[in-house]
């Protein structure tokens, strides 16, 4: 057996190389930008493992295929998902639902693919005996329009069963600017923009972000809370491009026979919000709460359906108290978190009005 002393001195050294890599990593992206990362020569020359991400000419960009954790616990199958490869033809008897999203769906901070909400959804279904494929297509930073985007692109051709979305504050940072489109053209820019935008500050403001992997700096134009970006804008933005995307995607899916469920999230301010979104006192966290409500009105005149998380799963009402039982913050499960929703939304797919879906699945 290993010693607890030899053990705790490779652990050490690992946290160090680990380091010393992504240093490396960063001085490369700050010399030589995209090429680095996106180019296989260039990875080859100087062993640079592929990112999480990787740009796109239409969704600004998307989950990079080839990517692996360094602990080899998560990954990207080829077509672009989190988790195990999947067949594109979905195979006879067998329920194929697609969990679209946020980076609460793609779940940021769970290191192991197995427990993500979405393979926990599975795992839950199958212990009900129903022959069930899930796959896990939430990128992190997406808002509503990216995800209307990859379910044309990358999802109808999968040829679900059901949908399920899961939103969370993403189409809030957008209201945040002084005046919004119905496109997010403030809020979004695109990969391949100019590398000097914004002149010599622009360009090593992109390559450092290229460093730290930060897609948020690399496609989005403002920081989340500095320039331009005060809360109290949101109140001038009502959520127009919002709702145009969650309606555009219902009637997509419902053109292509696909059945639509939108989970509606937990969020900060909850007893607040029972008396009515508009009693929220802070404007962002109001309008969290604003398109929850949206959608509920929207599911009810367009016939698809939702399911709320909200008081399911016992969510802090102090911002000090996270990490929490069930969250890693205000919008990311923890495990168990992810374990309990997965088990919740498989106890309502197995509910009697679900039955066109799951017992196809039936064994």
């Amino acid at each position: 057996m290993i010693s607890r002393d030899l053990s705790t001195q490779i652990k050490q050294m690992n946290i160090g190389i680990g380091r010393f890599q992504r240093a490396y990593h960063k001085c490369l992206a700050l010399l030589f930008g995209d090429r680095v990362f996106y180019e296989h020569a260039w990875r080859r020359v100087f062993g640079v493992p592929p990112p999480v991400y990787q740009p796109h000419p239409y969704l600004l960009y998307e989950l990079n295929p080839d990517w692996r954790s360094r602990c080899g616990k998560s990954r990207h199958n080829p077509d672009g998902f989190r988790g195990r490869p999947i067949q594109a033809e979905k195979s006879g008897g067998k329920v194929r639902i697609v969990c679209m999203g946020e980076s609460s769906t793609y779940c940021t901070g769970i290191i192991k693919d197995e427990d993500t909400y979405p393979a926990r959804l599975e795992h839950h279904l199958q212990l009900a005996g129903i022959s069930v494929e899930i796959i896990n297509a939430g990128v992190g930073g997406y808002t509503s329009l990216e995800n209307l985007m990859r379910y044309h692109f990358k999802i109808r051709c999968l040829q679900p069963d059901l949908v399920v979305y899961y939103f969370t504050h993403n189409d809030v940072h957008p209201r945040r600017f002084p005046a919004l489109s119905l496109d997010y053209r403030e809020y979004s820019q695109s990969w391949f923009e100019p590398h000097n935008a914004g002149l010599g500050l622009g360009w090593l403001g992109r390559r450092i972000a290229l460093s730290k992997g930060d897609i948020g700096k690399i496609v989005r134009r403002y920081s989340e809370y500095s320039g331009r970006r005060h809360a109290a804008n949101v109140e001038a933005n009502p959520p127009l491009a919002f709702r145009q995307n969650i309606l555009a995607l219902a009637r997509m899916a419902h053109a292509d026979g696909v059945q639509v469920l939108i989970a509606l999230p937990n969020y900060h301010s909850a007893e607040e919000a029972a008396q009515g979104w508009q009693e929220v006192k802070n404007p962002a966290w109001r309008a969290v709460w604003e398109h929850r409500t949206l959608v509920v009105k929207m599911a009810k005149a367009e016939g698809f359906n939702w399911f709320d998380f909200s008081s399911r799963i016992p969510y802090p009402k102090n911002d000090k108290e996270f990490p929490s039982e069930f969250y890693l913050d205000g919008v990311h499960f923890n495990e168990s978190g992810a374990d309990l929703a997965g088990r919740m939304l498989a106890e309502e797919l197995l509910k009697q009005e679900w039955g066109d879906i799951i017992n196809q699945g039936m064994k």
